[in-house]
């Protein structure tokens, strides 16, 4: 079964989106969450490291686990939770933008993960 590492990225309440690129097979243009497939043999933290250092040349160390979310039904989504206030460049994805509480229902996002980001900025403490 295909499951998937994916991280809230946070700053100034704000929480850093990707728009999908040519890279992937499914849902380009579509905006997301950075992170990735997990592969054989690898748990959902070390992926989630693994996606951040591929697409962000990012080694981040602390993050939380959320909770997982099933895209369609079908795919888990493992999500977790960083305050970031780093250096990054985007390695992977056509563009990246900080996108608000107010922003992120204007864009349309691949494999469901507006229903995440939705759950997220309704859950979390202010």
């Amino acid at each position: 079964m295909l499951s998937f590492s994916r991280i809230i990225l946070e700053n100034n309440g704000k929480v850093l989106v990707q728009l999908r690129g040519n890279e992937v097979k499914i849902q380009r243009g579509l905006w997301s969450l950075f992170g990735g497939g997990i592969e054989r043999g690898e748990s959902k933290e070390e992926a989630l490291v693994r996606e951040l250092k591929e697409e962000l040349d990012v080694n981040l160390k602390e993050f939380k686990y959320l909770f997982t979310f099933n895209s369609y039904f079908l795919f888990p989504q493992h999500i977790f939770y960083a305050k970031f206030d780093g250096e990054f460049k985007l390695l992977e994805g056509a563009d990246f933008k900080w996108v608000s509480e107010e922003e992120y229902g204007k864009l349309k996002f691949a494999l469901q993960l507006d229903k995440v980001l939705e759950r997220f900025f309704r859950e979390r403490v202010k």
